[in-house]
């Protein structure tokens, strides 16, 4: 809002005071806003946006007291360390919108006259999701408490998830709000007993509880039971069989647990009888220590009054984990079943990854019809391990799909912007990727993976662990390149040549000249935000690089807050869909020359003159007569006026309005 922008050189002039840094000269200019009356103050408060609210509200004690003033919308507020700490927040009445307060460490590569000073902000559009950055020193983690402290006081709001990275963190929470729904003790943050004891006994986690490994010897155990509803417990060697049965948890996952199966088959006992347990919903158990098939089952389902079940006999086919968190059971043709005494059922599952003496179906002497029906129940990623059988098995696999599932896979995508590399049909859960590209560790030796050969090029491969899609393990980063080659024409020759192949990368890194492939590039770079003076260079190599290469199927995160801009004859205006941030100057020459589908763009503001002289080129066919989709984010469009300048026309409720379809891109 203008209103914000004429009072933030209040704001950055109090921030430079409270975080340690000095300021050479006072703002030139300022709103009087606390100057106004108390109705017109008021609403203008009101009409501020999160961050905008927080900013004011550290201005002065009395810009405090007046934002509590107002009765705020709830509001989700965490704290999330995926690298650097960051403040989240969301409101449920906008769940397309995120602010998020980044405390960045000291980088080294920040020239001393880059214009990105702390504060700064940052907006980013993540397909349907907007983010609102504003980025603060990383002065320790008192300064983040302090600012949690403030933000739950103005919208008298909870913490409701936090992510703990040092033991301090968990005095300040114990302390300040006992009470919370999630909490995730990254690894190591624990390093004695009485830490440990300390947290489970005075904090009251009501949803999540998840727990990283601690800094204990490896003989310790833990008797106590975990008091919290769903527990996720990573490496818990530590955890006994005691905890778990006097504990009351609804969910409880255990990986790395050294459980026997003995152990299990006393806790189902325990369920069973009714006394211990009463509340389980879900239980999932990850044994890492090799055991004998045959042997862990038998001892698993001792003297247990099993029944079996076809199929899911009308139990549950998902678990609520945690608030928006379901997981989705698996699919088993039988199902084994204990029964307690009150009625409850109990279906159990079993998964078991053995190496040596493993049985295999011979799907070759089954019929047809049972053959098609089989494969047919297979996922994607199972039916191309199956396909490195032998040729007759991949010969049948494509003659039994082709010109079903294979026919309707319309994209297939090559995702290599982050780690791991991924292979996956676009729009497709986790759970159903083709495969992924990972790379081994020093430790890691040949005997831990199986070899495949995909067009000639010999690769390690393991199972993931939870949804046993197929993993490419490689030896040195640039192996990667040539995998991917590799499996682009073992998929060209497989899923048949109707598919088309998305190739996701960041410019300037591999581009395969492969066949039917399309390119989506990112060409965000750190340059566009602290090297203005090598804009121009960069927009003259990317001019270079576009001339040299096809058409883009998507261009992503492109940011343009200069006056430098590509020739009208440029292929960057020829790319279907393109997502950027624009100088306001640049967006009509931008409109002007684009001839794709689709475009996002961000811009701070934008001339209305401009919007409906667009609109109206549009609308006579005289210009963009390609475009499907366009989607503005701007400060200050006035909507009603926009719409009245360009006639638009009101469809009366009682009437069909027309439809139009888009492609996903």
């Amino acid at each position: 809002m203008m209103v914000f922008q004429e009072f933030f050189a209040g704001w950055e002039y109090f921030i430079k005071v409270k975080l340690p840094e000095k300021v050479k000269s006072k703002p030139k200019c300022r709103f009087p806003l606390l100057q106004l009356p108390r109705v017109v103050l008021l609403e203008c408060i009101g009409n501020l946006d999160v961050l905008e609210i927080i900013l004011f509200s550290l201005l002065s004690k009395r810009s405090k007291t007046i934002a509590k003033l107002i009765c705020w919308n709830p509001i989700d507020i965490r704290l999330t360390s995926p690298k650097e700490q960051q403040i989240c927040l969301k409101l449920s009445t906008d769940p397309g919108l995120e602010w998020i307060i980044h405390y960045r460490k000291k980088m080294k590569f920040i020239p001393i006259h880059s214009p990105w000073k702390y504060p700064y902000f940052q907006s980013n559009l993540l397909g349907p999701k907007a983010l609102h950055i504003l980025y603060l020193k990383d002065d320790g983690i008192e300064d983040i408490t302090q600012m949690m402290e403030h933000i739950c006081e103005v919208f008298r709001s909870p913490i409701v998830d936090m992510d703990i990275v040092e033991e301090s963190i968990i005095e300040w929470i114990i302390k300040f709000q006992p009470i919370i729904r999630h909490v995730c003790i990254h690894k190591d943050v624990i390093l004695s007993v009485e830490s440990l004891d300390r947290i489970l006994k005075n904090l009251e986690v009501t949803e999540r509880f998840w727990l990283a490994s601690i800094a204990l010897d490896e003989y310790f155990q833990y008797k106590e039971p975990i008091p919290f509803r769903c527990i996720i417990i990573n490496n818990s060697y530590w955890l006994t069989l005691t905890s778990i049965l006097n504990a009351n948890n609804s969910v409880i996952f255990l990986h790395d647990s050294k459980l026997t199966p003995t152990n299990i088959n006393t806790i189902l006992k325990e369920w069973q009888k009714g006394f211990k347990l009463r509340n389980l919903e879900y239980m999932e158990i990850d044994i890492s220590t090799p055991l004998d098939r045959r042997r862990c089952k038998r001892e698993i389902f001792k003297n247990l009054n099993l029944t079996v079940a076809d199929e899911n006999n009308g139990r549950p086919t998902r678990v609520k984990i945690y608030d928006e968190n379901i997981y989705t059971l698996p699919r088993l043709p039988t199902v084994r079943n204990i029964i307690r005494s009150d009625g409850m059922i109990l279906s159990i599952f079993g998964h078991y990854k053995v190496s040596e003496k493993l049985q295999t179906m011979k799907l070759s002497i089954f019929p047809y019809v049972v053959q098609n029906e089989i494969l047919d129940n297979l996922k994607i990623s199972e039916l191309l391990l199956l396909s490195f059988v032998s040729k007759n098995m991949k010969k049948l696999i494509k003659s039994s799909q082709i010109n079903t599932r294979f026919k309707n896979i319309k994209q297939i995508e090559y995702n290599n912007h982050g780690y791991p590399g991924v292979v996956h049909i676009p729009f497709t859960p986790m759970s159903d990727n083709i495969l992924e590209f990972r790379e081994r560790r020093d430790y890691e030796t040949d005997d831990e993976f199986f070899q495949l050969n995909v067009s000639g090029n010999v690769m390690h491969f393991q199972l993931h662990y939870r949804y046993y899609f197929p993993q490419v393990y490689l030896s040195h980063p640039c192996d990667k390149d040539s995998a991917i080659v590799s499996f682009h024409y073992y998929f060209l020759d497989f899923f048949g040549d109707t598919v088309e192949y998305l190739y996701r990368e960041n410019y300037k890194k591999f581009i395969p000249r492969l066949p039917q492939i399309s390119l989506c590039l990112s060409f965000w770079s750190r340059q566009d935000y602290f090297r203005p003076e090598n804009k121009l260079d960069r927009i003259r190599d990317i001019e270079n690089f576009l001339a040299s290469s096809p058409v883009l199927k998507r261009i992503d995160g492109m940011n343009l807050h200069s006056p430098e801009r590509f020739s009208p004859e440029s292929k960057f205006y020829q790319a279907e869909s393109i997502i950027l941030g624009l100088d306001a100057n640049l967006v009509p020459d931008f409109l002007r020359h684009f001839q794709g589908r689709q475009t996002n763009i961000i811009c701070d503001r934008w001339e209305n003159l401009d919007l409906t002289e667009f609109m109206n080129r549009w609308k006579s066919g005289e210009g963009s007569r390609n475009l499907e989709y366009l989607n503005i984010r701007s400060r200050d469009i006035p909507r009603n006026e926009v719409l009245n300048s360009i006639g638009v026309k009101h469809i009366d409720e009682s009437k069909t309005p027309p439809t139009h379809t888009l492609p996903k891109l």
